[in-house]
């Protein structure tokens, strides 16, 4: 039963998934070609591995952009899709019970998640590896760390879940969960000058998407509880 619903989930938000997967790749051809057809000053005096390095870095860059969208779409619309054509309700009345339809939806979005941190993971080997191999590793440009980036999709992702548990289209949702990581820097500083708490940038940034990560597991956790006992859908 559990893996008919994850099947028809994961046809529900194929377009999301099949992008998680190609992203990367296209991404990765994309700024191959820009960086070594138009030559600008980031990659002038440059070696050829420092120069992939600068590819790679770039491939980090804008599919952390696309998968900032992807995971708060697919947070927002696992649930909304459903709802929107009503098509929930019908599944209502079938024989899954309403956790195994949640579970389903949880499992996608868990799915997405592991394909986001094994790509980002392998990106962050890749550019330590070209690194290494490099004569002029001061030159490479620093980038999110590949925990730093799974904070804050998790973060996105679970906050537009738990806001579309009780919407009927996913605008608002998604909406939400773009918004949590900008909104979350002031929280965290103003919560550390109110407690009088004095930390390094550095850290402060941690602190940012740690919050984001909790956030985002509370929001699929009372998302998922709000689903489970709401009355109707």
């Amino acid at each position: 039963m559990l893996r008919t619903l994850f099947w028809k989930d994961c046809r529900l938000v194929r377009l999301v998934l099949w992008g998680s997967i190609a992203s990367p790749i296209l991404l990765f051809i994309a700024s191959a070609i820009l960086v070594f057809t138009i030559k600008g000053p980031l990659v002038e005096g440059r070696t050829t591995i420092e120069t992939w390095t600068v590819v790679v870095i770039a491939t980090i860059s804008t599919n952390l952009a696309v998968a900032y969208v992807l995971g708060g779409y697919l947070g927002a619309s696992l649930l909304t899709l459903e709802r929107g054509d009503q098509s929930i309700e019908f599944l209502d009345c079938l024989p899954p019970l309403r956790r195994h339809v949640v579970g389903s939806k949880l499992l996608v979005l868990l799915g997405f998640l592991a394909i986001q941190l094994f790509v980002f993971l392998a990106l962050h080997s890749s550019a330590r590896q070209l690194v290494e191999f490099s004569s002029n590793s001061g030159s490479t440009p620093d980038s999110l760390s590949g925990l730093n980036i799974f904070e804050m999709l998790l973060g996105v992702t679970g906050i537009a879940w738990c806001a579309s548990s009780i919407a009927k289209a996913p605008a608002i949702p998604l909406l939400l969960g773009m918004i949590s990581p900008p909104v979350m820097i002031p929280i965290i500083q103003l919560s550390l000058d109110w407690f009088g708490i004095t930390v390094p940038y550095s850290q402060t940034t941690d602190l940012v998407f740690f919050a984001l990560m909790v956030f985002g597991i509370g929001g699929i956790a009372l998302g998922s509880i709000l689903y489970l006992f709401q009355e109707g859908l």
